[in-house]
C-alpha cells in the first residue's frame, strides 16, 4: 500500500478562501511506495472524495487529478478543479457540515487506487461558505457604515473609547495570539471527553488526555521551580536520575528507597535515619560519624572499620564476633573477656597490676610472644607461630618447636651442638654459615626469596628451577671467548635441550627468541609445521628457483638436439647423442635436487630459522589501510604511501620477503598498517608471461602486484621510468604467474646502455633528415641530386633471411619423450663423469641414493621425464608462434 502524507494547513486554506473566496482548496501530498521510497518526478493519480457528517458518511463529491511529483516526491493540486466522477463542487454546502476528506492514490498513474486515509476539514476551509452568507463584509472598509472618524479610537458596546490590541478576537485561536481574551470563558482545548493532542512533524508529542493527565513523550525543560504535590515516579523504565543540586526532604517526611543508594560523596543526614535493609559502603569508602551511631541489632561490616573513639557495648549485649578480631592498639577488658574462638591481637596483650591470667585451655600464639619477667610454664609449652626472646632462653631439656623461631633485633644465636631440623628452616635475616651446608637425605630445600652466592657454588646433582631464571653478570672478551659467554654449559656430549609446552610447535612457539639491549627482538628460533613451510616466503623462493633450474634443463635438453654443423655451412652430421646424454644427466641432477629440497623442507620440520636476507627495506604506510598486499608483489608509490594500483605512481617497488635490514620501525600497535619494501638487493617478484636474464621489469599494468618483462632491445623511452629492476633469473611460462629473482632499481651500466640505443636510434633519423634537407635544396635550385639516403654505420641492413629460428630447429630435432635408453645414457654419463673427478658415490648418501636405490632412481626419472614433456611442448609453443 502507497503511503500517502497529507500537509492541509489552516493558514493555507483561510488564505485562499478570505482572499477571493474561489471554489477550490490547495492541496499537497508526499508519495512513497510500499517500501518507503520516494516516488519522484514521476506521473502518479489521486483522488479526492468529500464525505459529511462522519469519516464513513455521505458521498457528496468525487473528483480526480493526474499530476506529476517533484524531486521531493511532491504533489500539489487544487480541490476542485479535477476531474468530476460524482457530484458538482460548486453545489457543496460548506454550511452543512462537517465534512471529511478521503485521499487515494495510484504511484503507477492508472486507477488502481489504494486509500490512504480520512480526515476532517478543519473550520478554515469553510470560508468558502462564506459566498452564501447574506449581508457579507465586502472586504472594502468604505462599505462599513457608521464606521468611526478616527482609526486609532472604537467605541465599544459600553460606550467607551478603546485602542485597538495585537491580535485575533478570542472567538477562536489564532497563530497570531488573542486579543480580548477571558480565561473565565475563553478555552483551549476539547468539550467532547476527548484527548487533546499536540504534534510536531506529524508525530504525537504531547497529549493532554480526557481524564486530565498529561502525557509528555520527550524531555521536559523547566526553566524555574517544579512543584509537585503529590508522587513524583522518576526511571520507571530505566535510565537514571541526576540531581546537579541539594536534595532535600523536608518537613520530617518519609523517604524510601526500595533499591541501592549510591552515594559517591558525602551524605549529610541531620536527622534519624532508618535502614530497612543493608547500608553497603564500597570501594574502600570512609564513612565518617561525628555524632552516636546506635544499632539497635544486627551491625554487618564486611571490610576494616575504623573507629575513632572507644567502641561501648551497652545494657550487658552480647557482641557476636564470626570472623576475625584484630586489635592494633591497647585493648582493655574491665570485666572478664570470654573468648569462644580464635583471638588474633596484631599488637600487645599487657595483663598489668600483677594480675593473674588464667587459661584452661591451650594458649596458641601464631605471632610474637613477649614475657618481661618471669615465666613458670607448669605443662606443655606449645608455639605454633613466632616466638620473640629478648633475653636468653635457657632449656635444659628438650624443647619441640612446632611452628618458627625467629631470631630478630640481629641478636647472634649460639648452637654448640648439632641443629636437626626435620621440617622447613625459615630465616628472615642473614645466615652466615662458617661451614658447609649439608642438606642430606635428598631433602628439598625451598627459597622464597633471592639467593645470593658471592663464591662460586657448585651443584652436584639436579637443579629445578620453577620460576624464571636470569642470568645478570658483567664478562669480558670477544666473541670468541669462552670466558665471556654468562651462560656455559659443558661436560656432556649433548649441550641444552628446550621443551615446549606446544605437541606441534608452529610459527607462534619460539624455542629461543633473540633481543637487543633495548628488549626488542631481533631474531628468533621458532617451530614450522607443513603448512607454514610451504606458505614460508623462502620455501616458496627456494622452490620456485629449484623449479626454474629444472625448467632451464629441460630446454637445454632441446638445445642439445640442434644439429652439429660439419663441413661448411649447411651441412650437419645430425644431433648429437652424447649431447643429448649430457643435458638428461643434467635435468635428473636439477629434478633430484628439487625433490630432495621438498623432502628436506617438509619430511624435518620443526623449527625454522629467522635471520636476515639480501636486500634492504623499510616499512611504508598502505594508501588503503584494508588494502591485501603480499611478499613479492610491485606496487606504486604516492606520497610515501603504497598501492598495488600503479598508474601514475610516483615510484615502483617490491614488497620483500625477507629483509636483512629493515628501517622506518612504525610506532608500536601500528604494523598492520604499512608493509615492508624493499628498496635495493636482490628479491623474488611475480611476474607474467616470459621472462629472461637481462630483461627490465616493468608493472604489468593490471594492478594485481605481477609485471611483465621487457627486453632492452624493445624497451622504449616512455617505459624508462616504470622500471622496476633488472630479472636476475628466467621464467618461461607463457602464460600464468611466476617468481623470479630481480635486482632492485637500475644502476649506471643500464642506463648507459638504454642512453646508447637511443643514441643509435637518433643518429639514424638525422642522417635521413640530412639526406631529405639535400634532395629539398637541389629541388629548390632546379638542379637535380642524385642523394642517396645514408645508413647509420652502427646499424646494418636488414636482409630478408630463410634461415630457421633456434625454437624451429629445436622442435623439429627434439624427441617427443625421454626414452629409457636416453635416461640410461644419462645416468651412465653422471657416473662416468664423477669417476673421473674421483668422487666416490658411497660417501655422499644424495648421490648413493640416487644411484643405487633403484625405488628412488625410478621416481626421479619419471620426474625428469615429466619435466623434459613439459619443456617440449613450450619449445613447440614457441616455435609455432615464430611462425
Amino acid at each position: 500500500m502507497n503511503k500517502l502524507f497529507t500537509f492541509l494547513g489552516a493558514a493555507l486554506f483561510s488564505a485562499t478562501a478570505i482572499a477571493q473566496t474561489p471554489n477550490k482548496i490547495s492541496y499537497q501530498s508526499v508519495i512513497r511506495d510500499n517500501k518507503g521510497i520516494l516516488v519522484s518526478e514521476k506521473p502518479i493519480s489521486i483522488e479526492i472524495t468529500i464525505l459529511r457528517g462522519r469519516a464513513d458518511g455521505e458521498v457528496i463529491y468525487v473528483e480526480r487529478h493526474h499530476v506529476r511529483t517533484n524531486k521531493n516526491g511532491l504533489a500539489n493540486l487544487e480541490i476542485g478543479t479535477g476531474e468530476s466522477v460524482t457530484g458538482n463542487f460548486q453545489d457543496i454546502n460548506w454550511g452543512d457540515g462537517p465534512y471529511f476528506v478521503k485521499t487515494a492514490t495510484d504511484s503507477k498513474g492508472g486507477t488502481n487506487f489504494n486509500i490512504v486515509g480520512v480526515s476532517e476539514l478543519t473550520a478554515v476551509p469553510y470560508a468558502l461558505h462564506a459566498r452564501s452568507v447574506d449581508n457579507m463584509f465586502s472586504g472594502n472598509y468604505n462599505d462599513l457604515a457608521n464606521k468611526p472618524v478616527k482609526l486609532s479610537q472604537f467605541i465599544n458596546d459600553l460606550g467607551a473609547t478603546a485602542t485597538p490590541t495585537v491580535g485575533v478576537p478570542s472567538n477562536n485561536w489564532a497563530l497570531q495570539g488573542n486579543s480580548s481574551s477571558n480565561p473565565l470563558t475563553d478555552k483551549l482545548g476539547t468539550t467532547d471527553a476527548k484527548d487533546l493532542v499536540i504534534v510536531t512533524n506529524n508525530i504525537d508529542r504531547f497529549r493532554i488526555k480526557a481524564n486530565g493527565d498529561i502525557d509528555l513523550k520527550k524531555s521536559l525543560q523547566v526553566g524555574e521551580d517544579l512543584n509537585v504535590n503529590k508522587n513524583v515516579n522518576l526511571n520507571i523504565l530505566g535510565g537514571q536520575t541526576i540531581n546537579n543540586g541539594n536534595l532535600t526532604v523536608a518537613n520530617g517526611s518519609f523517604t524510601q528507597l526500595t533499591g541501592a543508594l549510591d552515594v559517591d560523596k558525602t551524605l549529610n543526614v541531620d536527622k534519624a535515619t532508618t535502614l530497612q535493609s543493608t547500608l553497603d559502603v564500597n570501594n574502600g569508602s570512609a564513612t565518617h560519624f561525628t555524632g552516636t551511631l546506635d544499632v539497635d541489632r544486627t551491625l554487618n561490616v564486611d571490610m576494616a572499620t575504623s573507629l575513632q573513639a572507644k567502641l561501648d557495648v551497652l545494657n550487658q549485649a552480647p557482641t557476636h564476633l564470626t570472623g576475625t578480631l584484630d586489635v592494633d592498639g591497647t585493648m582493655s577488658v574491665n570485666s572478664a573477656l570470654a573468648v569462644q574462638g580464635t583471638t588474633n591481637l596484631n599488637g600487645t596483650l599487657n595483663v598489668n597490676n600483677g594480675s593473674a591470667t588464667h587459661l584452661t585451655g591451650n594458649l596458641d600464639v601464631d605471632g610474637t610472644a613477649n614475657v618481661d619477667g618471669a615465666t613458670d610454664l607448669k605443662s606443655t609449652l606449645t608455639v605454633d607461630g613466632a616466638t620473640n626472646l629478648k633475653s636468653t632462653l635457657v632449656v635444659t631439656g628438650t624443647t619441640n618447636l612446632n611452628s618458627t623461631l625467629s631470631v630478630n633485633n640481629g641478636a647472634a644465636t649460639h648452637l654448640t651442638g648439632a641443629t636437626d631440623v626435620d621440617t622447613t628452616l625459615n630465616v628472615d635475616g642473614l645466615t652466615s654459615l662458617q661451614q658447609g651446608l649439608n642438606v642430606n637425605n635428598a631433602s628439598a630445600t625451598h627459597l622464597t626469596g633471592a639467593l645470593a652466592t658471592d663464591g662460586a657454588t657448585t651443584l652436584n646433582g639436579t637443579l629445578s628451577a620453577k620460576g624464571q631464571v636470569t642470568i645478570s653478570t658483567s664478562v669480558s672478551g670477544g666473541d670468541a671467548s669462552y670466558a665471556a659467554h654468562p651462560l656455559r654449559v659443558e661436560g656432556s656430549a649433548q649441550g641444552i635441550a628446550i621443551k615446549l609446552t606446544a605437541a606441534t610447535p608452529d610459527n607462534s612457539n619460539n624455542f629461543i627468541t633473540f633481543f637487543n639491549n633495548s628488549g626488542s627482538a631481533v631474531g628468533r628460533i621458532e617451530g614450522e609445521t607443513a603448512e607454514e613451510a610451504v606458505t614460508d616466503p623462502e620455501y616458496i623462493f627456494t622452490n620456485a628457483m629449484l623449479v626454474a633450474e629444472e625448467v632451464k634443463a629441460g630446454v637445454n635438453v632441446g638445445t642439445s638436439t640442434i644439429p652439429v654443423a660439419v663441413a661448411g655451412v649447411g651441412v650437419s652430421a645430425g644431433p648429437c647423442g652424447a649431447c643429448i646424454a649430457a643435458a638428461a644427466a643434467d635435468l635428473v641432477l636439477a629434478t633430484a635436487n628439487l625433490a630432495a629440497y621438498n623432502v628436506f623442507a617438509l619430511e624435518n620440520l620443526g623449527v625454522t630459522y629467522q635471520s636476515g636476507s639480501a636486500d634492504y627495506a623499510e616499512w611504508l604506510e598502505r594508501s588503503n589501510s584494508g588494502e591485501k598486499i603480499f611478499a613479492g608483489e610491485i606496487v606504486g608509490v604516492r606520497g610515501g604511501k603504497i598501492s598495488k594500483f600503479t598508474k601514475d605512481a610516483q615510484q615502483f617497488m617490491v614488497i620483500s620477503t625477507k629483509p636483512a635490514i629493515l628501517g622506518n620501525m612504525p610506532s608500536a600497535g601500528q604494523e598492520n598498517l604499512y608493509e615492508k619494501v624493499a628498496f635495493m638487493g636482490q628479491i623474488p617478484v611475480k611476474v607474467r608471461g616470459l621472462v629472461l636474464s637481462g630483461d627490465y621489469i616493468l608493472p604489468s599494468g593490471l594492478n594485481d602486484g605481477t609485471g611483465i618483462a621487457v627486453s632492452p632491445e624493445n624497451i622504449k623511452p616512455e617505459q624508462y621510468k616504470e622500471i622496476v629492476g633488472l630479472a636476475w633469473s628466467n621464467s618461461l611460462m607463457n602464460g600464468g604467474v611466476s617468481t623470479v629473482n630481480m635486482a632492485i632499481g637500475l644502476n649506471s651500466n643500464d642506463l648507459a646502455n638504454l642512453a646508447l640505443i637511443q643514441e643509435k636510434k637518433i643518429a639514424a633519423l638525422e642522417a635521413k633528415y640530412q639526406s631529405f634537407e639535400q634532395r629539398l635544396t637541389a629541388l629548390e635550385s632546379g638542379k637535380p641530386a642524385d642523394v642517396k639516403i645514408a645508413e647509420p654505420k652502427s646499424v646494418p641492413a636488414q636482409v630478408a633471411s630463410t634461415e630457421k629460428s633456434k625454437y624451429e630447429i629445436m622442435a623439429s630435432n627434439m624427441p617427443a619423450e625421454l626414452s629409457p635408453e636416453i635416461m640410461a645414457d644419462a645416468f651412465a654419463y653422471l657416473q662416468n663423469a664423477y669417476a673421473k673427478q674421483g668422487l666416490n658415490i658411497k660417501s655422499h648418501p644424495g648421490l648413493d641414493r640416487l644411484f643405487n636405490n633403484a625405488a628412488y632412481k625410478a621416481e626421479i626419472t619419471k620426474k625428469a621425464q615429466e619435466a623434459y614433456k613439459i619443456s617440449y611442448q613450450k619449445i613447440q609453443e614457441m616455435a609455432r608462434m615464430k611462425n
